[in-house]
């Protein structure tokens, strides 16, 4: 009977450290999972560091920019808006659009990022991935719109939304 005794003590205790580390391991791993981000930003931190970027140009130096970077743009009788912090370059002559890439929403920290299409496959090639669908998003004939200089005409000709559907290739 002692013996017994002796050996449910050891058998316990025993039991109750390998019960024990098990937990530890499945709480620990459990930590790992919820934190992960924050982990993540800890451990790789040029990935989360954020470039604020130059300071906002003028209009007259936007234009200098298009000049340079899209010297085949048409840029006789453009008008330049800013569009929420980003300057565009709008060609009447031939419908083009040319816009600085980087938006500033100046009610808000998000910032957007717009690329060109050429420049987004460009992107998701270098991202090993394939571009299967191109949908460029118009809107309805009856719609309406909040952007008082943008007319349901002008949005229904020059698509401003995108849904991309690419795979990861190989």
């Amino acid at each position: 009977m002692r013996h017994t005794r002796q050996w449910l003590a050891k058998a316990h205790r025993w039991g109750s450290l390998a019960l024990g580390l098990l937990l530890l391991v499945v709480v620990i791993s459990g930590v790992v999972l919820v934190l992960n981000p924050e982990i993540e930003q800890v451990t790789h931190p040029s990935l989360y560091d954020t470039d604020p970027g130059p300071a906002k140009l003028a209009p007259g130096q936007a234009l200098a920019v298009v000049h340079k970077e899209l010297p085949e743009f048409d840029t006789a009788g453009t008008f330049i808006y800013d569009n929420r912090g980003a300057w565009e370059v709008h060609s009447p002559a031939t419908g083009e659009v040319a816009r600085m890439h980087r938006i500033e929403w100046p009610d808000d920290d998000a910032v957007e990022f717009h690329l060109p299409q050429g420049k987004m496959i460009e992107l998701l090639r270098d991202c090993d991935l394939t571009v299967e669908e191109l949908i460029e998003i118009r809107p309805p004939a009856d719609a309406t719109t909040r952007y008082p200089h943008i007319s349901l005409e002008w949005a229904r000709r020059f698509p401003c939304e995108e849904v991309w559907r690419a795979r990861k290739a190989g």
